[in-house]
C-alpha cells in the first residue's frame, strides 16, 4: 500500500468510526402513513377534470373508489431565519390536481384503471400497472408504515409516478 493509499484508508476509517459511534436514536412522532394510491393530474387532463373513479386490482380482486382531486401546488419563496433556526416556504398553485385513494395494497404489482370525468360530462379511461412500496414516515424503527403507490395522469396517459 502506498503512503497516499494508507492515508486515505486511515481517513476513511476515522470518518466511519466518528459517524457510527455518535449516532443517536431519533425520537418517533405520532405521524403515520395511509395506505393507498396518490394521483397527480397534469396538463390537459387537469384543465378538464371534475373527478375520477379509480379501480385497483390485485390477485385478491378489485376495489373501486371515487377520487375528488384538489388543486396542487409547488413550494416557492423559501425564507430562512438563522436566529430561529427555521425555514419556511409558501405554496404556489401550479395548475395540477392531486388526489388520494385510501386502499389496502400489497407490495406487489397492481393494475389500476382510472376513468376521468370531465367538467363537460365526458369520460376518458386509462390503465397502467404500479408497484406499491412500504413507506415509513418516521423511519423503520418508529412504525406507522403503510403501502403506497403513485400515479401520474397527463397528456401522455396514465403511468406510474416517481
Amino acid at each position: 500500500m502506498t503512503g497516499r493509499t494508507a492515508r486515505a484508508a486511515a481517513l476513511c476509517a476515522l470518518v466511519l468510526a466518528a459517524t457510527s459511534c455518535t449516532a443517536e436514536a431519533l425520537p418517533c412522532t405520532a405521524v403515520a402513513a395511509l395506505g393507498g394510491l396518490s394521483i397527480s393530474i397534469e396538463g390537459g387532463p387537469a384543465a378538464v377534470a371534475a373527478g375520477l373513479d379509480l379501480t385497483a386490482c390485485t390477485e385478491d380482486g378489485c376495489t373501486t373508489t371515487e377520487v375528488v382531486p384538489t388543486p396542487g401546488s409547488s413550494n416557492a419563496g423559501e425564507t430562512c431565519s438563522p436566529e430561529a433556526n427555521s425555514c419556511s416556504v409558501s405554496p404556489t398553485p401550479d395548475g395540477t390536481l392531486q388526489g388520494f385513494a385510501e386502499l389496502d395494497l400489497p407490495e406487489q404489482e397492481v393494475r389500476v384503471d382510472v376513468v376521468l370525468r370531465g367538467t363537460d360530462g365526458s369520460t376518458n379511461g386509462s390503465t397502467t400497472t404500479v408497484l406499491p412500496a412500504r413507506v415509513y414516515p418516521n423511519g423503520e424503527q418508529c412504525g406507522g408504515d403503510a403501502v403506497q403507490g403513485h400515479l401520474v395522469l397527463d397528456d401522455g396517459g396514465l403511468r406510474p409516478g416517481p
